[in-house]
């Protein structure tokens, strides 16, 4: 179980890349509306690994509104401290989190909020 002294995921950007991205992102399902791939980008999170031993994976979240988050956009497994987002529009600032859930289900606070405006 995750407990209250789990604290939270520590998540950063690690890269961003420029048109044309395709494959590798998993999960983020909602492509832009009729885009040549010149106008999309990817960006690349990193996240130091959670020491709890009933530990199951992270969940990826993303927004265009600070702090508002709907479902999950991948689930990813323990050992996963990595993931690759892509199709994102340039021009338009996202918001993105990373939790951490166990085995039984429970899930942590969200890490600390990046954000990024695609250049």
């Amino acid at each position: 179980m995750i407990r209250a002294s789990f604290g939270r995921v520590i998540f950063a950007v690690v890269g961003v890349a420029l048109g044309g991205c395709t494959g590798g992102g998993g999960g983020d399902s909602t492509p832009p509306a009729a885009q040549d791939p010149a106008a999309t980008a990817s960006l690349m999170f990193q996240w130091d690994p959670v020491s709890v031993s009933d530990l199951a994976g992270y969940r990826i979240y993303r927004s265009t509104t600070a702090g508002i988050y709907g479902n999950p956009i991948a689930t990813l497994s323990a050992s996963t401290t990595t993931y690759q987002m892509t199709n994102l529009t340039k021009g338009v600032t996202y918001f993105f989190a990373v939790s951490a859930y166990d085995t039984n289900g429970n899930e942590s606070p969200f890490s600390n909020e990046q954000s990024r405006t695609i250049p």
